[in-house]
């Protein structure tokens, strides 16, 4: 049964790299100026809950608390996300809230990458022996001594939600982000 949960255990340093993606993707669209909506933003914080699940299941074993812990927050970036789509889906061509990438806004792109990670951790959950038993000791490729690609997977999470945590303060500060913001309040704008 060790087979199922190395397989599951590098599915989840994939995932968390997959999640990953839009999160740096969308630090590079602000860089530009394009800067987030608040749904957005809680979009990027519903990545960060799916991180955190998939970080705990790398840092301390494969458990269903932990795939619990990152479903929630898919699910709950899937409904923010289409909520926003909603609201943006009569728009006329090229409207829509913020610019697009490969001709789909972001918000857009996080319902896809959402939906797609339930799919997967679904799959991924009905891998013969995938989780392992409370007696049963983890093969070494999947602990967090025996596996550098984990811990840069993890750490590079980590600096990523502690930049996107930074700008969002730098944009809304302490209240209320404002709903089509044009600057950052920390300089003013």
């Amino acid at each position: 049964m060790l087979a199922g949960q190395s397989l599951a255990y590098r599915l989840n340093i994939l995932a968390m790299f997959c999640m990953l993606g839009p999160l740096v993707g969308a630090l590079g669209v602000q860089w530009t100026g394009d800067l987030p909506c608040p749904l957005c933003l809680l979009e990027r914080l519903a990545m960060f809950a799916v991180i955190i699940g998939l970080a705990m299941n790398l840092r301390s074993g494969l458990r269903p608390l932990h795939y619990g812990l990152s479903m929630a927050g898919a699910l709950a970036g899937a409904a923010i996300a289409g909520r926003q789509v909603l609201l943006h889906i009569n728009d006329p061509a090229g409207g829509g809230y913020g610019g697009t990438v490969l001709g789909m806004h972001l918000y857009t792109w996080a319902l896809v990458v959402f939906v797609c990670f339930l799919a997967g951790t679904a799959v991924l959950l009905m891998i013969p022996g995938g989780l392992p038993a409370e007696t049963e000791r983890p093969d070494p490729g999947t602990t967090w001594n025996g596996n550098r690609l984990a811990r840069t997977a993890c750490y590079l999470a980590l600096a990523t939600c502690g930049i996107n945590a930074v700008l969002a303060f730098m944009e809304c500060g302490l209240g209320q982000c404002p709903d089509n913001p044009t600057g950052y309040w920390i300089f003013g704008g």
